[in-house]
């Protein structure tokens, strides 16, 4: 079974990707990452504990507070987020504030780049990628650094900096995340806030940044209706249930990226708390 850099093993079962698709003359891409139900334990669940001990280090309380914005890349009216967190925190832990900020369900693989933005081409396979370990890619993709053992710092050094963060190798969602500030982190705040925005998150599995753009143009009335890519009803339902530019900051609520790290990788057979 392969390895992944850090003695990790490949990603264990809740998510499953297919190779990156790319997208076909219309902006369509053609594969997807799907849940898959989850694997049979094995022998290197239990080594894994003491990931969870490095994750609760490198959470220890900070004075200092680090603010981002991230922006969905392909898509017009622009859609963004601006969130502060503490520093000393890991790319698990802005992963999972992007995904609540966002609204995305964390239904897919996702990672974080360096370098300009290659919707639909491949990146350099000795450019850094941090995110989940996958084995069963690796001689396509190259090494994956864990996200719940690296910190920020390693690319987040001063304001200015930015990464580009992949989410739904499928959909293929592209968001750069810009630092914008090193401030004194606020009394009492030892989490993440979201501090502003604009426009909903789009749907999940809705086809990608070209498939949303036409799907707004259809709600806008700025599309005929003869270039409709989806089934009417499809149509239908997003106007029934989505409002594109809906978004409240003051309605986020952040989850637990220690407990989500649980769930990613809990040992079937044993306790998912991680305790020896």
């Amino acid at each position: 079974m392969p390895v992944a850099r850090d003695g990790l093993p490949p990603q264990v079962g809740l998510l499953r990707r297919e190779p990156r698709a790319i997208p076909d003359s219309a902006g369509r891409l053609s594969a997807s990452v799907r849940l898959a139900p989850p694997e049979p334990a094995r022998p290197h669940s239990k080594p894994m504990r003491p990931l969870f001990r490095i994750l609760r280090s490198a959470n220890m309380t900070s004075r200092t507070a680090l603010r981002f914005k991230i922006s969905l890349l392909e898509i017009r009216p622009p859609i963004w987020r601006r969130i502060e967190m503490p520093a000393g925190r890991t790319f698990w832990d802005l992963h999972c504030a992007i995904q609540d900020a966002m609204g995305w369900d964390d239904t897919h693989l996702h990672e974080f780049r360096s370098g300009p933005a290659r919707p639909g081409r491949p990146y350099p396979r000795d450019q850094e990628a941090i995110g989940i370990p996958d084995g069963e890619f690796l001689d396509e993709l190259g090494e994956t650094r864990a996200g719940w053992l690296t910190r920020l710092s390693r690319h987040f050094k001063k304001p200015g900096d930015s990464m580009i963060y992949i989410y739904d190798f499928g959909d293929n969602w592209h968001h750069r995340v810009v630092l914008e500030a090193k401030e004194r982190r606020a009394a009492g705040i030892h989490g993440p806030t979201c501090l502003g925005g604009r426009r909903a998150c789009p749907p999940e599995d809705c086809g990608g940044a070209g498939n949303y753009q036409s799907i707004l143009s259809i709600l806008s009335g700025d599309l005929d209706q003869s270039e409709r890519t989806h089934d009417p009803e499809v149509y239908e339902y997003y106007r029934a249930h989505h409002d594109p530019a809906r978004f409240d900051p003051g309605a986020v609520e952040f989850t637990d990226p220690e407990e989500r790290l649980r769930l990613l990788l809990a040992d079937p057979d044993g306790d998912p708390s991680g305790d020896p």
